[in-house]
Formats: structure tokens, C-alpha cells, sequence
């Protein structure tokens, strides 16, 4: 995946040493702001089971029942809803690390 930081940072300095005129030297400082901005921080777990539309959460709580049913009650359901929110989380992680946190439905971030 290209770090995109990087090659901005990069292409700053590369350009830095060409700039020849007044805009230049302005896309120059813009740029330079930018970098120098933290990068996001991922949301946490916590932050992530937030935005589980409550619809999910129904789903996932009837099928921690169900799956706790089977086994006669042996197995509570909140083992089984554990299971279904660390998996719901890994989704939601390899998501982000593949297109990481920049526009949501064609809104700037």
C-alpha cells in the first residue's frame, strides 16, 4: 500500500528546491502544514462497537441466544456475542487498513 505521507513529503522537498514564483511557494507552505498535522488516530473497539447500527446489534444478540440455546444453556450467550463483536471488529479493522479513514460516501474527511 503506498504511504502517501511519504511521497508528499517527498514530492515537497523535490519541489522546494524548484519553486520559482509566488503560487509555488504557497502550494509549498500549504503542503508543509499539512505534513506537519498528526496523522489519525484508527478509532478504538469501543469507538467502532458504537457505530454498529443497532440493527446489527439485534441480529448478533438473537443469534447469541439461538447458538447458547443449542448447547442446552452450557455455553452463555455473552461468550457467543463476544465472539460475534471481535469478529465484527477484525472486519471492521481490515477495512480500515485497506483503505484507511479517509472519504465516506464521497465527503472529504
Amino acid at each position: 500500500m503506498t504511504d502517501f505521507r511519504a511521497l508528499c513529503a517527498e514530492l515537497h522537498a523535490a519541489f522546494n528546491t524548484y519553486a520559482v514564483d509566488e503560487a509555488h511557494h504557497d502550494l509549498l507552505t500549504c503542503a508543509k502544514a499539512a505534513l506537519a498535522q498528526p496523522e489519525p488516530q484508527a478509532p478504538s473497539d469501543k469507538e467502532l462497537l458504537e457505530l454498529m447500527p443497532e440493527s446489527m446489534r439485534d441480529e448478533f444478540s438473537y443469534a447469541a441466544k439461538v447458538c447458547s440455546d443449542a448447547t442446552s444453556g452450557q455455553v452463555k450467550p455473552g461468550i457467543f456475542r463476544i465472539c460475534l463483536n471481535h469478529t465484527a471488529l477484525e472486519y471492521a479493522r481490515a477495512v480500515l487498513g485497506r483503505w484507511g479513514q479517509g472519504q465516506q460516501n464521497g465527503e472529504e474527511s
